[in-house]
């Protein structure tokens, strides 16, 4: 009995339960004798956008692999703090994989550098290497119209008097102004 039963166990093929031997992937197992699981995340592109809108991209969008139920033990994080153009904590991933970044007003270049954080845990036991990948966003610059900021009311013009109006302007691209009068009396 004990023969036959060792025969049995050994007849029977090991399954891992992350048979991936690619060191390229996120999930390389050393132990695997095959690449069947491999799940390969792409580098982060930098984001663009404009100044005005907070900047997204969908990370599942940078998985790949031939088994596609193993992309959900995949996670990121990201942290935003001191970085260039950035708000503080103005990064975030929701629960869809989304990443935002969220601009300081009016920035309209390319902000500093932020990690992302990617781990694989499919539970098994096995540590996987955390992968650290830096993105910036680039921010396109957009004409934000000039706002008059002075009240003139009450304002009466006398034929034949000397007519004067002050006009302060706030622009809020910094631009400087130069007035023209168009239709005078």
């Amino acid at each position: 009995f004990l023969k036959s039963l060792l025969f049995y166990f050994s007849s029977i093929t090991l399954i891992l339960p992350n048979d991936c031997n690619d060191r390229l992937a996120i999930n390389f197992n050393i132990d695997s004798d095959d690449s069947i699981d491999c799940v390969y995340v792409e580098n982060i592109p930098a984001l663009i956008t404009d100044e005005d809108t907070i900047a997204t991209k969908n990370l599942n969008s940078i998985i790949s692999g031939e088994n596609s139920d193993l992309y959900e033990n995949i996670s990121f994080a990201v942290e935003c703090i001191n970085i260039n153009g950035i708000v503080d904590n103005g990064c975030y991933i929701n629960e869809n994989n989304d990443l935002f970044v969220e601009l300081v007003e009016n920035f309209d270049s390319q902000t500093g550098f932020f990690d992302i954080i990617i781990t694989y845990n499919d539970n098994s036991g096995i540590e996987f290497e955390p992968k650290t990948d830096s993105s910036s966003v680039v921010a396109t610059p957009i004409n934000d119209p000039p706002q008059i900021t002075t009240e003139n009311i009450n304002l009466e013009a006398v034929n034949g008097n000397i007519f004067e109006l002050y006009i302060e302007v706030y622009d809020p691209d910094d631009y400087s102004f130069t007035f023209n009068l168009d239709n005078e009396p």
